[in-house]
């Protein structure tokens, strides 16, 4: 084949994979510059992949005999664009659209997978590059949503419904633990605080008996009270001391 047949049908294969990422063409023109960038990558690697195909915004890819993953391009770029022309950004944390199906049972419902970018200043189609690398080379450092995903449909539909309860359960303990813990912390503020207020009303009280002290009855007093014993006492002490001018 020669260089100007490879061209064409490198262009073909391209048009093809932009067309099966982005059926939506109107979606596609609020891609970012930084975005399409990265989609450059993005269809470079599917071009080239082994394991992935694409269809109608999906990348999919077998993981084994049992299980397959499916990242929804459409669905986590019109999410993403949805979100930040809504202003909640404070609320919303940018992450790939994936799920886990089980191949040997296909009515079996799929599981929803949040996986969150390294760097979430990179453009999300940078991310889904990323996925298309990780899927390629047979899942290494695989995101540990995604294994928990893949490990959950080895389980039966009853198993892992038992899971679930149990791991809302567990949410719940956890979530009173923390309400509890939570709870102490506050009396124990609101606790220290009125301890404070004893203290300083004590001091001032003392402040008042003190300036009322003749100069004898204050070095009689401070003569004798040498070793405070408490935290009040040290303040009485150092109060006497600053009225003294440091003598003993």
């Amino acid at each position: 084949m020669n260089k100007s047949n490879e061209d064409d049908n490198y262009s073909r294969k391209w048009m093809e994979i932009d067309r099966a990422l982005f059926p939506d063409k109107e979606l596609m023109k609020n891609l970012s510059a930084p975005e399409f960038k990265a989609l450059t990558l993005l269809v470079n690697s599917l071009i080239n992949a082994k394991k992935c195909t694409v269809n109608e915004g999906v990348i999919s890819v077998n993981y084994n005999e049992k299980v397959s993953i499916h990242l929804h391009i459409m669905e986590t770029i019109s999410r993403n664009l949805r979100d930040v022309d809504f202003n909640i950004v404070p609320f919303w944390t940018p992450h790939l659209q994936v799920t886990a199906k089980c191949r040997i049972d296909p009515n079996r419902p799929p599981l929803d997978v949040c996986i969150r970018p390294g760097d979430e200043q990179l453009p999300l189609l940078d991310s889904a590059f990323a996925f298309v690398m990780m899927a390629e080379s047979d899942f290494i450092r695989m995101p540990e949503t995604l294994t928990n995903a893949i490990e959950d449909l080895t389980l039966s539909e009853e198993a892992l419904e038992r899971k679930l309860a149990l791991g809302r359960i567990d949410g719940v303990i956890l979530q009173e633990r923390r309400r509890s813990r939570r709870l102490r912390d506050i009396i124990i503020e609101q606790q220290e605080i009125v301890e404070q207020r004893a203290l300083l009303f004590d001091f001032e009280c003392h402040q008042s008996r003190i300036d009322n002290l003749t100069w004898r009855q204050l070095l009689e007093e401070h003569h004798r009270d040498l070793t405070p014993t408490s935290l009040l006492q040290e303040m009485i002490s150092e109060y006497r001391i600053k009225l003294i001018g440091g003598l003993e």
